[in-house]
Parts: C-alpha cells; structure tokens; sequence
C-alpha cells in the first residue's frame, strides 16, 4: 500500500511540472502532461514503473474523461445544431479512417495495424484546438462554432470505435457473426437502456436531490456514471461508452450545471493523472524505428485535414477559401481519443508500438497547428495565385452554392423540416429495431433451447419475430418515402427554375453518390472485420469510381448554365447571382463565394 500512495503522489507533483512545462512554452497542459509521464515512465527515467497501477489509473481516468465530455452531450439540443455539422464530422472521420488505412497498406502494415492508425487520425483534439484558440485570440472568429460541434459530434464516433475495438478483443475466439452479433446486441441493449433512461433519470434525480442535501450531488453523479460504465462492462462493451452515456443523460437534465460543478474537481484530477499514465506507456526507444511511420501520418494528417475539412466546409458550411484553410489549420491537432484507441491496440499483438507513434502524432501535430495558424492568411493569397482550371472553379462554386442552400433549407425551423428530421430519426430507430430482431432473433431461440423449451412455444416466438421485423420493415420503408418526399420538395424550392423530375433525379444521383462514397470511406471496417486481405481495398476504389459516376450526373444536372453566361455572372437558366442571392435562405445573403 505504501509504494502505491508514493506512486500516486509521484504523479501529481509530477502533474503541477507538467503544467509548468506546457505554460512555459505556450502548449495546452495536455502536452506538457504527456511529455513528463513518457520521461518518468518504465521506459525512461523509471520513477513511476507500478504497471497495475498505471493501468487502474487510466481505466478511471478514461471513464470520468468520457463522463465529463457526455456532460456536452444534450442530445435533444444537440438535433438542433443541423445536418451540415454532423454531415461533416461524418465526412471527416470516413476520410481519415480510409486515408490512415491506405497509408498502412502502403508502407506494408497490414489490415489490423491499418485500422488502429486509420481510428487514430480520425480524431481532433478539443481541448489543444480550444487553448491554442484562446491563447492566439482566434476562438471568437465565425469558424469556430461549427469546428466545435464537429468535434463534439466526433466524440460520439469516438465512443462507437472504442466499443468495436472492444468488443473485438471480447469477442476473440469467436467466429465472424458471433462477433458481430455480439457488438450489435450489447450496443442495441446500451443504447435502450439509455434511451429509457433519458426519459425517467429526470425524475429520479429530482425525488432524491428534493429528500436529501446538496451534497448528495457528487455522489448521484459518479455513482449514475459506475452504474453506466459497470452495464457497458457487463455487456462486453468498454466502460467508458456507458460512462459517456450516463454523462448524455445528466447533460438532458435542468439542473447540468450543479452536476458539473460538483464533478469537476475529480475529473480534472483524474484526466491528468490519465494523461501523465499514458505518458509513461510511451517509449522513446520506439520513435528512430518507426521514424518513417510517424513522418508519413504526418503528412496523411495534412492531406486529411485540407481534404475532410478544407473542402467539405467549403462545400457544406458556405466557408470561403480562407476560412476553409484556416478551419483546416484549426483541426491539425490528434486528439485524446486517439491514445484510448492506441490503448486498445496493446492487447492484438500488432508488432508496432502504437501508444507513443500517436502520442508523438498528438505532441507534432499541436505544434503545427500552433504555428501554422497564423499564416492561413498567406496559405489562401499563394492558393488565389495558383491557375485552377476554370471547369472545375466554376463547378466547385455552382455545387457549394447548391449544397449550402439545401441545408440551410433543411436547418430552418419551419413544419417540412421538424417533419423531416422526425421522419429520419424515425428511419434510424426503425432500422435499429430491425437489425436488432433480426440478430437477437437466433440469439433468443438458442437461451430458450437451452431451458428446454419446445414445441409450440418456439413456432409461437418465431411468429412474433417475423411479425416484429416486417412491422419495422413496413415503418422504415414508409419513413424512408416520406423523406424522399421532403427532400425532392427541399430540392425544388432551392432553384425557382427546377421541377419535381429534375429535383427526384439530382436526389437520386446525389443519394447514390454519397452511399458509394461513405461505403468506401468505411469499408477498412469490413475489410478488417471479415480478416480479407489488404489487396481486396481496390474495391473500394472501385466503388469511389461509381461514386464519381453518379457525381458526374448530377452535377451535369445542375449545370444548367454556359460558359458564356457564367462569365458575365449568369447562372441557372440565365438568372443572375445576386439574383439568387435574393432568393436565397435567410442568412445565406452575406455568405462569400471564392
């Protein structure tokens, strides 16, 4: 017990010179926390070399990490920030996962350590976005509300991969469906017990904070925050998903703020004392090895970046070339959700120490972001100087204008769009329920087999089985219409010049384009899930080839114009551009087209 109290003790003095150091040098603490666990760890200077300590550490720091960030998470307000946002935090995490991927196969990695990278660069850091923004007075400029939600929107894509890389190694020794069948089932109880909860936890929280004192409060949020993480770890799914979970649901209740004041001692305590644990694992030893590794991902990072986030904001979120290479800039830095995903990688056996390859991702990638930022001004005048072939200039400038006032079509509040957002989480709860029948569905024959029932009770369950997915089938299939409908009404009222025909067949291309796309972006999944060998990846160039296919036609369909009438500023059937600048969404008038 003694050597543990040292070790505990050990780490926060070391804690407070972390801080120092990262203030010394203008970084956010995360960095300088991170850097002096790596030189006091194991495999540096070993003052602190407890494993099973270390390892305790980073459990409960990773579970009130993932708490604190779910206290952010109000999913009904959240539904309010819009599509654009959550179609490009989507965008960004399939474009990093497929480039991270690729960038493995490449230098010879394999699919496992392809997934692992392609995860890590998926993500940005929050917390290094938001100081580095602070302290260069920049956190006030337009871009950052929508990089924020982005990132907030990503933390739930972080918690979903930390679910499949756990469940993986849960699931190891079982075949493929089981697996599979595992994930979905235990993610499908979670996300019930969540939904459940979010309804009744109110109430509850409300009878006990009414017949007790203040300081109850403490206790009712770390011990909702075990009971969550103990049903993920029941279920075979991390404990830091139920810990966000349980964060989602507080963050729904009126009274958020006292839980965060009473839980924001002990998560600052904790989350640095899980930094500086994650330091330790880092060894310095594997940097010269993996030297080219490590230069690669780097430059994957830009290409990545300028790519999910230059181009995709520039198209969804009316960002001009500026702010669109300085919300790039902005989103250089590797976040923490990176090391819990390296953290899991320590138990596949990969070969390659994945733990300090992203720590010094995450140490590399904040400095460029700090020092870059301040030059995106220069970035964009050398990118104006550039000669860009004048096809694709007008066509980017036709498509961003095209995509922007369809969703801010879509985020206006008006009764199509509460309809139409109604209509798609409805599509989202009915395919839920599907896939859940169809997998659970073997699942409770063989735990009713198993007790010895037979007979007519079995046909009578099979009965209520089939009946139950064709119900969800039939409401999915309806819902699915009736979003259609809504979107081709959307289309429609974007260009006075268009008709229904037209706006159902630049829908269906453009439908068709992006599953393509996204089943391409996220087939390494598939390819590591089903063990297919790295060569079978062309088929996801194949399928992007598809995409750019129906891409094509639609954007031909929207290419109503000549070359003649856009260079004297005509464009959809001679209409001009301040004339559709006027008829365009509220809000859009004073949006700036590059």
């Amino acid at each position: 017990m003694e050597s543990e109290l040292i070790t505990i003790g050990v780490l926060f003095f070391f804690a407070i010179v972390g801080g120092i150091i990262a203030k010394r040098f203008k970084q956010p603490t995360v960095i300088g926390l991170l850097l002096i666990g790596a030189l006091i760890g194991p495999n540096t200077l070993g003052i602190v070399n407890n494993q099973k300590w270390i390892e305790l550490i980073i459990e409960i720091g990773a579970i009130l990490l993932l708490f604190v960030v779910g206290l952010e998470f109000d999913l009904p307000k959240l539904m309010k920030l819009g599509f654009k946002a959550f179609a490009i935090a989507t965008l960004k995490v399939g474009i990093g996962l497929f480039i991270g991927f690729q960038v493995a196969l490449m230098l010879g990695l394999g699919t496992a350590v392809g997934i692992f990278i392609g995860a890590i660069l998926c993500f940005s850091s929050t917390v290094v976005i938001v100081k580095i923004l602070e302290q260069k007075s920049m956190y006030n400029r337009k871009e950052t509300p929508i990089l924020l939600t982005v990132l907030i929107l990503e933390d739930v894509f972080a918690v979903l991969t930390l679910i499949f890389f756990s469940s993986i190694k849960t699931s190891a020794g079982l075949n493929i469906l089981n697996m599979i069948e595992h994930i979905i089932i235990g993610l499908t109880t979670l996300i019930i017990a969540y939904l459940v909860m979010l309804k009744v936890a109110n109430y509850i929280f409300k009878w006990l904070m009414k017949n007790s004192n203040e300081d109850i409060t403490t206790f009712l949020a770390l011990g909702f925050c075990a009971g969550f993480s103990a049903l993920a770890y029941a279920l075979g799914l991390t404990p830091s998903a139920g810990a966000f979970l349980a964060g989602s649901i507080i963050a729904s209740m009126p009274h958020v703020s006292k839980f965060e004041t009473a839980i924001s001692p002990y998560a600052l305590i904790f989350s640095s004392l899980f930094f500086i644990a994650m330091g330790t694992l880092v060894n310095f030893g594997s940097i010269l090895p993996n030297l080219l590794l490590i230069s690669v991902l780097i430059g994957a990072i830009l290409v990545s970046r300028f790519t999910a986030i230059g181009i995709v904001t520039y198209v969804f979120a009316g960002f001009n070339g500026n702010e669109a290479i300085f919300s790039s800039l902005a989103m250089l830095s590797v976040g923490e959700f990176a090391l819990l995903v390296a953290k899991e990688s320590v138990g596949f056996g990969l070969g390659i120490d994945i733990v300090t390859v992203t720590s010094v991702l995450i140490f590399v990638s904040a400095v460029m972001m700090s020092i870059t930022l301040a030059y995106s001004n220069n970035m964009h005048k050398t990118w104006q100087s550039t000669k860009q072939p004048k096809y694709i200039s007008n066509t980017m400038t036709q498509l961003a204008w095209y995509v922007r006032s369809f969703f801010d079509q879509i985020d206006t509040e008006n009764r199509s769009t509460k309809n139409f957002k109604t209509a798609v989480v409805s599509c989202m709860f009915a395919l839920l329920v599907a896939v859940f029948l169809l997998v659970g569905w073997n699942k409770m024959i063989s735990i009713l087999s198993g007790f010895g029932v037979t007979g007519i009770i079995i046909y009578l369950i099979h009965a209520v089985f089939v009946c139950a997915t064709f119900v969800s089938l039939y409401v999915l299939h309806k819902r699915l219409n009736h979003t259609q409908d809504t979107l081709v009404r959307v289309l429609t009222g974007i260009d006075r010049m268009m008709n229904h025909k037209k706006s159902r067949k630049i829908l269906k291309n453009l439908l068709i384009s992006t599953i393509f796309f996204l089943t391409a972006m996220f087939s390494p999944i598939i390819i590591y899930i089903f063990g297919l060998p790295g060569w079978s990846t062309i088929a996801s160039f194949g399928l992007l080839a598809v995409c750019l296919v129906y891409f094509r036609g639609a954007v031909r369909l929207l290419n109503t114009y000549n070359s003649e009438s856009y260079s004297r500023g005509r464009l959809y059937n001679s209409v001009t551009l301040e004339e559709l600048y006027r008829t365009t969404p509220k809000g859009f008038k004073n949006k700036i087209i590059l």
